[in-house]
């Protein structure tokens, strides 16, 4: 992000090679954007996020999606009890069930692969929700980056 601020400065400045950057960098963007919300929906087993472009199946699987999921999660409707309530309504065994309140619990956990794919899945949804929780939290005034991670709280002196 900094070098980009940098060449969005020097293009002002009238830099050749800048003014050249900077004009490529915002086709990129302008012919790729991104979607920041969404809602999570968990339907016969399989999780989906909804939102403005497409997202897959495969998009949403393994830890680094779970944050991803949980990002574009927390730019959408605001994660409360009635919201955890309906998503875990949608699932229909307990063994899912018990998967995803433990996900929400336990967001930094690995998700749990031995006990199979819906639950794994499951698992997943609770830790990319309680994460967008999170994140919500921590943008309210006087709210602490520390109840997001204790450990960056401490970091920056929290």
């Amino acid at each position: 992000m900094a070098i980009l601020d940098l060449v969005g400065k020097n293009a002002k400045k009238g830099i050749p090679a800048a003014m050249k950057t900077f004009a490529l960098v915002k086709a990129y963007i302008d012919a790729n954007p991104v979607a920041m919300n969404g809602e999570l929906v968990i339907k016969h087993g399989n999780l989906t996020l909804h939102h403005d472009g497409p997202v897959t199946q495969d998009q949403i699987n393994g830890e680094y999606s779970v944050r991803r999921a949980a990002t574009h999660i927390a730019n959408g409707a605001e994660v409360t009890y009635d919201r955890v309530k309906h998503v875990l309504a949608s699932f229909g065994s307990e063994p899912e069930k018990g998967a995803f309140l433990h996900g929400m619990k336990f967001p930094k956990q690995v998700s749990p692969q031995k006990y199979g794919a819906k639950v794994e899945l499951a698992h997943r949804a609770g830790k990319a929700l309680a994460l967008a929780g999170k994140i919500q939290n921590v943008r309210k005034p006087y709210s602490r980056i520390s109840a997001f991670d204790p450990v960056v709280g401490w970091e920056l002196g929290e």
